[in-house]
């Protein structure tokens, strides 16, 4: 449990020193989840910060810990959760990287579905995979449920991160020219071309807003 405590508190300190705001902690007997409070729209370098902080603190943690003595349980225990951890499935810091990183690239909604579908590929990799550990089976029922839940809420999260882009002002670096709001990306700040006529993105978004209403 210390190192899972310990994993916690490496998310959690770089959120407090960034601003986040933790909604509740999470402590289970195979691992915790911090839940955050925050803007999708925050910046991806602050996310991916986040993300790893906990692999980040955890092998800290574990380095100082066997300067003084090493116990081959341990390790097992460090490596078990540090590489339980990085699995790209929902909610695991694995699939918050990947996540971050296919956000690079893809916009918000192709991204969140590319995670969604990474997530089934590996729960079906490991279900086919491990056999008679309890512990794995309660974690992939936790697992499964979390990644519903994402299913479920996906296009929920969509018109949150749309809805976020018209009511506060971000100041991203990056600039893209889009013809649709399915092509909206992260980090990035959009003027819409439409009938050969440019539309900045707040206008763009009320627009849409209203013709949903």
């Amino acid at each position: 449990m210390s190192f899972i405590c310990i994993h916690e508190l490496g998310h959690i300190l770089p959120a407090l020193f960034l601003g986040w705001t933790i909604d509740k902690i999470i402590l289970l007997p195979f691992g915790g989840l911090t839940i955050f409070q925050e803007k999708i729209n925050r910046p991806l370098k602050e996310e991916f910060l986040i993300a790893i902080g906990g692999v980040f603190v955890q092998t800290l943690f574990y380095i100082i810990v066997t300067r003084f003595f090493y116990d081959p349980m341990v390790a097992k225990i460090h490596y078990g959760i540090l590489l339980f951890n990085l699995i790209p499935i929902f909610p695991l810091d694995g699939s918050k990287i990947v996540n971050i990183y296919f956000n690079l690239f893809f916009p918000f909604i192709k991204s969140h579905t590319l995670s969604i579908f990474l997530s089934y590929i590996c729960f079906l990799f490991l279900l086919f995979f491990i056999k008679g550990n309890l512990i794995l089976y309660l974690s992939l029922f936790f697992l499964n449920l979390r990644v519903l839940q994402e299913v479920k809420n996906h296009l929920y999260l969509f018109q949150q991160f749309l809805w976020e882009r018209y009511i506060y002002t971000f100041s991203f670096k990056h600039k893209k020219l889009i013809c649709s709001v399915r092509e909206m990306k992260r980090d990035t700040i959009h003027v819409f071309t439409k009938q050969n006529r440019y539309i900045n993105e707040k206008d763009f978004l009320a627009n849409w807003f209203d013709k949903k209403t």
